[in-house]
């Protein structure tokens, strides 16, 4: 076991802003740490950081810090940073890895700037917290700041952690992207429903036998997710509670044609997500300009609070279908069909569901799955195309309805639908 403790400094200063009176505010000082290799917690240990200013130089290819098995790990009253460069080829793996059933506590603690290799995929890396099957993460009063994945995206990625019935807690905490350049840079990949690298990713993980045991449990509570990329929060088989104190705002990926769509939080699996309108909506803003995502996949999760009023109507995507067109195509087995409105993103939630005038019972839905990939047909918000499979040409000369299914089971009103 290992404990390190700084000793603070702290001093009245004064200062003077332009046309402002002198003001006196505490400057603090802590033992600045230079540190080149890692921290290693082994198995059942603890190390306990406080007052200190971290400066982690490398490798790139370790963590900070590394607890192992059923380590401890607490972290108070510290700033914890890499050497900042303009050097494009950076790709650090995180600052802290924790192995199973361990338990880590940081307080008071700021995360500075870090250039994050991609994971592409790797659960184990791709975030300032990584960790597999651990028991418990704490986070107060600490701020994630331009902890960015080194690719196109630069999502925000703070938190990267599956749980073995065990409770992440957050509170009074920051995630942000402060930079906004980097903010308004274009996404130049294809659009995404899934948020491969979200600020927080908490899943259950799966037992020996491959199903999911009891469901992990996340808690936030007055704290901001903001300008994050890659959506805020992703959350697979846990128990989600959200106060209402909590701020989402500027969750834009900015993918090339939907610079509109915003990503706050992806609800997966058997899921629960209790959460208040608030924390998603600024208070006074009318219906027809709110338009914050949560993103469902799957129809196992649950969801309670005000973001589950009138079938999440505020909360989950808000389409519109203003018209539609057919074109007959023998090669996709039916019909090419054109949707034209506002706010259509072809995310989980989303299908089409078609209709012959008068036979409503049999309406077909279709998911963003049957989209219609051909260079020649741009996705956009205001237009996407799907396939429409009909068993024989004839059948175009019906008449045909087309209405979207959204949220928590909404639907738009029909157009009419004209198969060429």
């Amino acid at each position: 076991n290992l404990e390190i403790v700084g000793v603070e400094h702290r001093e009245d200063k004064l200062a003077k802003k332009d046309d402002q009176p002198q003001f006196q505010y505490e400057e603090v000082l802590r033992v600045q740490l230079n540190i080149k290799g890692s921290f290693n917690v082994g198995d059942y240990r603890s190390l306990d950081l406080r007052d200190l200013n971290i400066t982690y130089t490398g490798p790139q290819t370790e963590f900070l810090i590394n607890a192992k098995e059923s380590s401890v790990l607490t972290v108070k009253n510290a700033i914890i940073d890499v050497p900042v460069t303009e050097e494009e080829t950076e790709g650090y793996l995180g600052y802290v890895k924790l192995g199973k059933s361990t338990k880590a506590s940081f307080i008071n603690v700021r995360f500075g700037a870090m250039k994050i290799k991609d994971p592409l995929g790797d659960l184990s890396t791709g975030a300032a917290i990584v960790g597999r099957n651990i028991k418990g993460l704490t986070l107060i009063d600490t701020v994630f700041s331009d902890i960015v994945i080194n690719n196109d995206s630069l999502a925000v990625s703070a938190v990267r952690v599956g749980t073995t019935v065990g409770i992440v807690s957050i509170s009074n905490s920051i995630f942000e992207q402060p930079d906004k350049k980097k903010n308004n840079k274009e996404n130049k990949n294809p659009f995404d429903k899934e948020f491969k690298t979200p600020a927080v990713y908490v899943w259950t993980e799966l037992t020996d036998t491959g199903t999911v045991g009891s469901s992990g449990t996340l808690s936030i509570n007055n704290t901001k997710f903001t300008h994050c990329r890659g959506g805020a929060i992703r959350i697979r088989d846990v128990n989600a509670d959200i106060d209402a104190s909590s701020r989402f705002s500027e969750n834009l990926p900015r993918f090339k044609n939907f610079k509109t769509f915003e990503a706050n939080i992806q609800v997966e699996g058997s899921s629960t997500l209790r959460a208040e309108e608030e924390s998603f909506v600024e208070e006074g803003t009318k219906d027809k300009n709110s338009y914050s995502w949560i993103l469902p996949s799957g129809d196992k999760a649950t969801f309670s609070g005000s973001i589950a009023k009138n079938s999440g109507a505020r909360l989950f995507t808000l389409p519109v279908l203003s018209s539609t067109s057919g074109k007959y195509d023998a090669a996709v087995g039916g019909a090419i069909v054109t949707l034209k409105g506002k706010r259509l993103y072809p995310t989980g939630d989303l299908k089409a569901e078609i209709y012959e005038e008068g036979k409503e019972g049999d309406a077909v839905a279709l998911g963003m799955g049957q989209q219609y990939i051909n260079e020649d047909y741009a996705h956009k918000e205001s237009r996407l195309y799907i396939v429409f499979p009909l068993a024989v040409e004839d059948d175009k000369k019906k008449s045909w309805r087309v209405r979207l299914i959204y949220g928590l089971g909404k639907k738009t009103d029909f157009v009419k639908l004209k198969i060429k």
